[in-house]
């Protein structure tokens, strides 16, 4: 039940996020693609489909009718047909729109698609869709983040470290030099037992000029507590020492500190 309430939730938001691409469409396919948003938006993915083939076959060039069914289609774990579905839209829009791109802040549609070929164990084509996605122009970089962000974290839950790391590694999202892909990023090489990169990425993080200090330092604690946890006291004090360049009053980092310098005399 959560997760059914959760994934409406998600599609909700996801509507409020894709605006209509073809605003030329006729009336009549534009009607039927708003019933289907609103069944599509109680959960009730297979009753959208039914409006959303109507508007395809009322207009087979419309766009937006083959983003929402791959929406449903994924939302029906269909994963292989949403990815069809999508890629049709993706084929034929630069023909009915007449130029190349169309997708802008509507690339959304790449990541369902790559989420889609996550759920398949598709990981290559999940790095593809998102190299895709960076060549847009027209992109907004911080929804774009957010979202390769989130994917990065599903790769590393499942130990694929590698493959996040190809995310974070993308020439686009490394020009952006941003600190919160750095500390994500230390996560993933943590996975891997390549400690000095994690210490190297709070690093690199720590002189990036949109730094959130709070955020960092939380970061930064936590993958701490972690190499406590292992042992790996030298990293942890590495870290410490990190986060008292930023702080060098923090009682909480000072005392911190100490232990994991207790801890490894003690070794």
């Amino acid at each position: 039940m959560i997760n059914t309430f959760k994934k409406v939730l998600f599609i909700s938001s996801l509507l409020l996020l894709l605006s209509p691409i073809q605003l030329l469409a006729s009336d009549k396919a534009k009607d039927v693609i708003k019933d289907g948003n609103e069944l599509l938006t109680v959960g009730r993915y297979k009753d959208a489909i039914n409006y959303y083939n109507q508007a395809i076959e009322s207009d087979p060039n419309y766009i937006d009718a083959y983003i929402y069914k791959g929406v449903a289609l994924w939302a029906l774990q269909e994963y292989r047909d949403a990815i069809d579905i999508l890629n049709k839209a993706v084929q034929i829009a630069p023909d009915v729109m007449n130029q190349d791109v169309v997708f802008g802040d509507n690339f959304k549609v790449y990541f369902i698609i790559a989420d889609s070929y996550f759920k398949l164990k598709q990981y290559d084509n999940v790095i593809k869709q998102f190299q895709l996605v960076s060549d847009d122009k027209s992109i907004n970089v911080d929804d774009y983040i957010l979202w390769l962000r989130l994917m990065a974290y599903q790769l590393n839950n499942i130990n694929q470290y590698q493959y996040a790391l190809q995310l974070y590694n993308l020439p686009f999202i490394v020009q952006q030099n941003n600190p919160e892909v750095y500390c994500d990023k230390a996560e993933s090489y943590f996975g891997l037992k390549q400690y000095d990169d994690v210490i190297k990425q709070f690093q690199l993080a720590a002189k990036c000029l949109s730094l959130k200090i709070d955020n960092y330092l939380y970061s930064l604690q936590g993958m701490s507590s972690k190499l406590m946890e292992i042992k790996q006291y030298q990293y942890a004090i590495s870290l410490y020492d990190l986060a008292l360049l930023k702080q060098p009053n923090n009682g909480d980092i000072l005392n911190a500190k100490n232990e994991a310098e207790k801890a490894k005399s003690s070794k």
